[in-house]
C-alpha cells in the first residue's frame, strides 16, 4: 500500500505525507496516485518536478507526461518542457 511507503505513523492524511510518498518511490504508478491526493498545488508541483528530476530519464515518457498533466497552468507547461529538454532536468 502506498501509505506504508510514506508515513511510519500510519496512512497518509496530509499533503506533506503524500509528498514524502512521492520521494520514497521510483514507481510512476505510485507517484501518480500520490500526486492526485495532494491538494496544495505548490506541494503537488514540487513533488512532480522533484520526482522528474530524479527519475525522468528512466521512467516511461507517457507516464511522466501524465504526471505533468496533473499540474495546472504554467506548472504543467514547465513540467512538459523539463521532460522534453534533458538539460532542464
Amino acid at each position: 500500500m502506498i501509505w506504508l511507503l510514506a508515513c511510519s505513523t500510519g496512512p497518509c492524511t496530509d499533503d506533506v505525507c503524500w509528498h514524502e510518498a512521492v520521494e520514497a518511490t521510483d514507481d510512476v504508478v505510485v507517484v501518480a496516485d500520490a500526486v492526485r491526493r495532494i491538494e496544495d498545488p505548490i506541494v503537488r508541483s514540487a513533488a512532480v518536478m522533484g520526482w522528474i528530476q530524479r527519475h525522468g530519464d528512466t521512467a516511461d515518457r507517457d507516464a511522466v507526461l501524465g504526471l505533468c498533466a496533473q499540474l495546472s497552468g504554467e506548472d504543467e507547461q514547465l513540467c512538459t518542457r523539463r521532460l522534453e529538454a534533458a538539460h532542464l532536468r
